[in-house]
């Protein structure tokens, strides 16, 4: 069974690579030339500094693991 402790390495690593996809494809958006938006595999709209900045959060808190979940 996984461990559901928000600290173990599984869930850390899982988290950093969910950071890095939304940071990739916020870049992947300017490197495209599209400024603002890009569309996300069902077609909703994504706001890409918004994903860069969400994947960013999320990658500090894989790596540094805050005491905030400390159960």
């Amino acid at each position: 069974m996984l461990n559901p402790d928000p600290r173990s390495p599984l869930n850390r690593t899982v988290f950093a690579v969910l950071g890095l996809m939304f940071i990739g494809g916020g870049l992947s958006t300017f490197k495209q030339g599209h400024l603002l938006v890009y569309h996300n595999w069902w077609g909703g709209t994504v706001f890409g500094p918004f994903a860069i900045l969400i994947g960013i959060l999320i990658l500090v808190w894989a790596i540094f693991k805050p005491d905030v979940f400390k159960t």
